[in-house]
């Protein structure tokens, strides 16, 4: 059977002794290659340590043919050098070091890492070994930040026709949204058990905080304002636009990660007067009872000079606002202030996680000690 014309459709595998031929690296190919399979092949062999394609030695065409045709993310690391060829789906875990990794040295792109992987892929070379990881952790730069992330993975020692080692064929799983859902879920869980001893508000606001402080990698930062009157809110809600705004005190109840002195956290204020770096969002939060981020640019981060940071060391890029008000009532009682893990992005499973924590603060059981308390004071 003779191959299709490419003029009237797309071009089929050639058939060989009866059988059809894959090889797309091989020329004159018989097959329309893939975008990426066409990414690859474009690459400049004078500018990779592997060389013109047409002179790729046998075992690393097929290595490469293998990973091509898996539906996972995989990779193979050729020779002395470890040169890595990877697949298309292997793109989705490296970011912005795709396309400039492909049939280079790893140790200049995965540079943040190499101190990991070469030595083990040197090693393998040595014993022949598999080498599994299971859920392990890796700061990797791939998004313009260094970014917390989860692995599993699986190198196989390649074996040459010469007996030793001459690459390894990696497959690989990210699992890091299931570890850090995990974590996060474990706080949720602390909070809600923690706020069920709840007697009082005073019992509120300390089992909060109580439950924040073993979330250090999540929210390396909290601050606990409190409504000194909550009278002061209906004042304000009702003033005119036009006129001055009644004042609306705040007193820090609380605080993990930073000491109750610094200047980052002013043990009293008053959000309608006072010019701080929270004021504005404690407005905006307590008018449209949403949660506010502030973004801690390099002129905001300096307020927080001498912070020793939890979690990973480095200082939080935003900070949420996250007003506190009982079940079905309008009335803010406290902000929670949480700083953010600087080795993740906000996404959605972030502000996810930050919606579950102030829900159960605003949950009936919670509101009833709240009103109770409430009905008492008055």
């Amino acid at each position: 059977m003779e191959p299709q014309d490419s003029s009237s459709g797309p071009k089929v595998p050639e058939r060989r002794q009866g059988r059809r031929i894959f090889d797309w690296i091989s020329e004159p190919r018989s097959i329309e290659l893939t975008p990426f399979q066409q990414f690859t092949v474009d690459i400049d062999g004078s500018k990779s340590p592997l060389g013109p394609m047409k002179d790729w030695p046998a075992q690393l065409r097929h290595m490469v043919l293998l990973i091509f045709a898996d539906s996972s993310p995989a990779v193979v690391y050729w020779g002395d050098g470890n040169t890595i060829v990877y697949n298309e789906p292997y793109t989705q875990l490296i970011g912005q070091k795709h396309p400039h990794l492909q049939g280079q040295d790893p140790k200049i792109q995965f540079a943040e890492i190499w101190d990991y992987f070469g030595p083990m892929l040197d090693k393998q070379k040595e014993d022949v070994i598999t080498v599994v990881g299971d859920e392990a952790f890796l700061l990797l730069h791939r998004h313009g930040f260094l970014e917390e992330t989860f692995f599993s993975w699986k190198f196989v020692p390649v074996i040459g026709p010469e007996g030793w080692v001459v690459a390894s064929h990696a497959t690989v799983h990210e699992v890091t949204r299931e570890i850090i859902s995990d974590r996060r879920l474990r706080t949720v869980r602390t909070l809600s058990l923690e706020l069920s001893k709840a007697k009082t508000i005073k019992d509120l606001w300390r089992f909060l905080i109580k439950a924040l402080e073993n979330a250090a990698l999540d929210l390396p930062l909290a601050l606990l304002y409190t409504i000194s009157d909550p009278s002061e809110i209906s004042k304000y809600l009702r003033s005119s636009p036009a006129g001055t705004p009644n004042s609306v005190h705040v007193s820090l109840e609380a605080s993990i990660g930073v000491h109750p002195e610094h200047t980052s956290a002013p043990a009293q204020f008053d959000l309608t007067a006072d010019q701080n770096w929270l004021s504005a969002a404690f407005q905006k939060a307590m008018k449209e009872l949403v949660q506010v981020e502030i973004r801690i640019s390099n002129e905001l981060s300096s307020i927080f000079g001498g912070i020793e940071w939890r979690g990973y060391g480095a200082p939080s890029s935003s900070a949420i606002v996250c007003p506190i008000t009982p079940t079905n009532a309008k009335t803010v009682l406290a902000f929670l202030v949480v700083g953010l893990n600087p080795r993740r992005k906000y996404d959605e499973d972030f502000q996810g996680f930050i919606h579950l924590l102030t829900q159960q603060v605003t949950t009936p059981t919670v509101s009833t000690v709240i009103l109770r308390e409430e009905i008492e004071r008055r």
